[in-house]
């Protein structure tokens, strides 16, 4: 029962973010400092993109009209260029499967400080328990996910257990 109350926390949580001006209790994603001669600057937002695209994307590829912008105020704080990037991917069709995107998501991970690993999480727990995802589905975006991030089931846990501070 404990769970069932949890889910629709997160639920009314998510609800939240589609009906309010400024969410409040919604972390935001500062831009990453990265070296351009090792990486070009849209490399992180481009990949977190992929992945919010696939979580919010129906099954014609298109990404859910009334969460795209709620995807683009998680990116409100990186400079204009990077966030029509974003706004591209978001608008665009897609099919790729988060087997592609796992790998991307690696790359990156080196780039992005703990905190930020574990916003990805709870965004990406949010969005699923908002959009009702399957128990197994859920399973197998957090098995892609800790791979690509390097976290461990006992951080994992740890991570989904402080999203009860987010609602």
């Amino acid at each position: 029962m404990a769970d069932m109350n949890y889910n629709n926390d997160i639920q009314h949580w998510a609800q939240a973010l589609l009906t309010e001006e400024s969410p409040p209790n919604l972390l935001s994603l500062a831009p990453q400092l990265l070296d351009p001669e090792i990486f070009p600057p849209e490399v992180v937002p481009a990949t977190l993109a992929n992945l919010f695209h696939f979580l919010i994307r129906n099954e014609k590829g298109q990404c859910e009209a009334r969460l795209v912008p709620v995807i683009q105020c998680l990116f409100k704080h990186y400079p204009d260029a990077q966030q029509k990037l974003v706004q591209r991917i978001l608008q665009s069709s897609s099919s790729m499967r988060l087997q592609h995107i796992g790998p991307q998501l690696f790359s990156i991970s080196p780039l992005l400080d703990q905190q930020t690993h574990c916003w990805l999480i709870q965004q990406t727990l949010s969005l699923m328990f908002f959009r009702q995802w399957s128990d197994e589905q859920v399973r197998d975006v957090l098995k892609h996910l800790s791979q690509a991030l390097e976290i461990d089931s006992a951080h994992m846990q740890r991570i989904i257990a402080g999203m009860k501070d987010i609602h």
